[in-house]
């Protein structure tokens, strides 16, 4: 019974061990470049239905149960766990990059930053990201332009919501403001609780027997 078979070629003057080639002409056919079906009745786990290796050594191969390995013995498994590189590192980013490594949470270099697109479409550009200002500092910036958290009590669509904005102007306005539209427009209000109940100095708000008061 045939086990398993290998392509051995002395590479060519143009460097190329295997290069194939076809043309989709067809738009109402959905092509398939590389298809490899496997009838799996008895097989060790470990078995690969690929393996891409650099001289012995395997750089990136995808076990039978979608488990690929890449970046000498790391990987991502078929339940969304990711590492890279041996010490979870990816070299063209010159940091660290982690899902699930450690107590089942994303890791991040300290330098890097979560970023949203302003499109849909793959772009290098940012309208928002969060960073690692320090430790157990959590920083939303983006250069000179001004930011606003929002935090929802309802949304059911852009015109129905309710809401609390926490913003900072470029001139140094800082603001909390309940906001509300639609369904949520009205009932919106800022209650700010847990105030002392003695001045407790120079501009510091506290409560005054229900009166909010400046402190002095």
């Amino acid at each position: 019974m045939l086990k398993g078979f290998s392509i051995t070629q002395v590479l060519g003057a143009s460097g190329v061990t295997l290069s194939p080639s076809n043309v989709w002409n067809d738009a109402g056919t959905t092509f398939t470049g590389i298809r490899f079906n496997v009838t799996d009745t008895a097989s060790n786990a470990a078995s690969l239905l690929m393996d891409l290796q650099v001289g012995g050594v395997s750089q990136f191969s995808v076990r039978k149960d979608g488990l690929v390995n890449f970046g000498g013995g790391t990987n991502v498994d078929q339940n969304g766990t990711v590492f890279l590189g041996t010490t979870t590192s990816m070299a063209q980013g010159g940091g660290n990059f982690s899902l699930g490594t450690y107590n089942n949470a994303v890791h991040l270099r300290s330098t890097w930053a979560f970023s949203w697109s302003p499109t849909d479409s793959n772009s290098p550009t940012q309208d928002l990201a969060l960073f690692r200002d320090a430790a157990n500092t959590l920083a939303q910036r983006n250069g000179v332009n001004a930011q606003t958290l929002r935090v929802y009590g309802t949304y059911t669509d852009a015109s129905n919501y309710r809401r609390v904005a926490i913003g900072m102007t470029t001139a140094g306005v800082a603001s909390i403001a309940p906001q509300g539209a639609g369904t949520g427009a009205s009932g919106n209000e800022l209650h700010i609780s847990g105030l002392p109940t003695a001045n407790p100095g120079a501009g510091i708000l506290w409560n005054d027997g229900g009166t909010v008061k400046v402190g002095t």
